[in-house]
């Protein structure tokens, strides 16, 4: 009987290091998806606000563009018409190499992050 109760001791004394050790290992994972979110999201914001920079810097410098242009060819118009012009062009560009230029790249960055 004594030996009964050392095992049944020994097992109630391994379910309690099992179930600390599987406590352990769900906090430890808990910890690891929330440093991983929080990374993916501060890559995130910052890329945003990076992204929203260089939308002012394009929008001032086109503006510089376009109003030393019309200072240069005494017109607004043709000014404007060749910095619109400029856009119409890299706008074609973009669509027809659209997969090369933004698809891949994207891709690449997306699963470069998520693998980190």
């Amino acid at each position: 009987m004594k030996h009964f109760d050392s095992l049944l001791y020994a097992l109630g004394q391994l379910s309690e290091y099992a179930r600390h050790y599987i406590h352990g290992k769900k906090q430890i994972l808990k910890l690891d998806l929330t440093e991983r979110a929080a990374g993916i999201l501060s890559k995130l914001i910052s890329r945003v606000v990076i992204f929203i920079f260089v939308i002012f810097f394009i929008l001032f410098a086109s503006l510089t563009l376009a109003i030393g242009l019309s200072m240069y060819f005494s017109s607004f118009l043709a000014g404007f018409g060749i910095v619109s012009g400029i856009y119409l062009i890299l706008i074609i560009l973009v669509i027809v190499f659209r997969k090369l230029l933004i698809m891949r790249p994207l891709i690449d960055v997306i699963l470069k992050d998520i693998n980190e």
